[in-house]
């Protein structure tokens, strides 16, 4: 294969103008470089040093020159460089200063505003997700982040709950998933007193005091779900039938009629007990009692009591695979109703029109 032709060449370094073939080494007569040019790819050039043969871009040069990086001059940086320096600078040494106003003026403070680094948006990004467990909670600016974001606010893994925390995140529109607390204090739990989103989740109390019970009834949200509870003593149950919203003890396996009478006194939208398995006759006549909708899911059929005991409960009645509206009127009954409307409709019209055409008529036999 014939090399190819030689051409004069500029030494990038030197200035010295030789003759140098392309793809080849060639060593300018100057300065002594070692110069590869490639016609066909732009500027590269090697230089050969002490280990090997090492390629760099030059991105000043023009034409074909190919240039070492070995001995070329720094880039200078951009001219703004500077500047955008001192600016980093300045806003690392304010962080901390504006951290501070932020948690001095969180009730003030507008939740889009609220500084975090980049590590600390994607973790709260992933909490929102639920591929974050966030297990500790101390700083009222990420409560407040994430009771503005409109979701669901998944902390099942916090242990603990400070009453400035609490007050920030009540303020969330959506549900509060605070199943991880087994205690709190009573400045907590006048904080979720004032929830008015959708359903505040406490799963994970064992125990509720009745001073507790007191101040949750107070709850003005939509649900308050307390599915850890595998007892209830009386005095509770009677505290809990005061709550205006949908009522979750999805924890109680047994119920005795005594404490059924009392929960039926409930006068919110439902009431769930999912954990019964079965439902004996005075049990299910003190609940037939209950004023708003009953949940038993985990009961499969009631076909033995359905049509006696629950035969004019009002509300609808949710069991395993399906849920019942005992007062509902059978089918055929409502679609004969339905057909026979229309019917009586049209024999109104019918008389109207016959009253308009008489009233007529005798006002032009008056006239004759």
């Amino acid at each position: 294969m014939p090399l190819p032709p030689a051409q004069p060449r500029l030494c990038p370094y030197c200035g010295e103008e030789f003759l140098a073939a392309a793809g080849q080494i060639s060593q300018c007569p100057g300065c002594g470089k070692m110069i590869v040019f490639r016609d066909e790819i732009g500027v590269v050039e090697f230089e050969k040093g002490d280990a090997e043969l090492t390629q760099h871009a030059d991105l000043s040069g023009g034409g074909d020159a190919l240039v070492s990086g070995g001995d070329l001059p720094p880039s200078r940086p951009p001219e703004p460089f500077w500047l955008i320096t001192v600016l980093q600078g300045l806003l690392r040494f304010w962080h901390p200063y504006q951290v501070w106003l932020e948690r001095f003026f969180i009730d003030l403070w507008p939740a889009w505003l609220l500084t975090f680094t980049q590590t600390e948006r994607r973790s709260l990004r992933n909490a929102i997700r639920g591929t974050f467990r966030i297990t500790q909670l101390h700083d009222t600016r990420v409560a407040k982040w994430l009771a503005s974001t409109g979701s669901p606010v998944p902390l099942q893994g916090l242990t603990n709950l400070s009453p400035p925390v609490a007050r920030q995140l009540v303020k969330s529109d959506d549900s509060l998933w605070l199943t991880g607390l087994e205690s709190f204090c009573a400045g907590v739990a006048n904080h979720f007193s004032c929830h008015r989103g959708r359903t505040l989740y406490l799963d994970g109390l064992k125990t509720l005091p009745d001073s507790v019970a007191e101040i949750l009834v107070q709850h003005r949200g939509r649900g308050l779900s307390l599915g850890g509870l595998t007892s209830l003593p009386e005095s509770t149950a009677e505290i809990l039938t005061r709550y205006r919203g949908r009522l979750f003890l999805n924890g109680l396996t047994t119920l005795s009629p005594g404490l059924a009478a009392i929960l039926a006194e409930h006068r919110g939208p439902s009431l769930s007990l999912n954990g019964l398995h079965s439902l004996d006759r005075d049990v299910a006549a003190h609940l037939s009692q209950s004023g708003g909708d009953l949940s038993l899911k985990g009961i499969a059929d009631l076909s033995g009591i359905l049509t006696t005991i629950f035969r004019d409960f009002p509300g609808k009645i949710i069991l395993r695979h399906h849920e019942i509206r005992p007062r509902r009127k059978p089918d055929s009954e409502t679609t004969e109703q339905e057909s026979v409307k229309p019917l009586f409709m049209l024999a109104v019209l019918a008389a109207i029109i016959v009253l308009a055409l008489i009233a007529v008529l005798s006002n032009a036999m008056a006239i004759l």
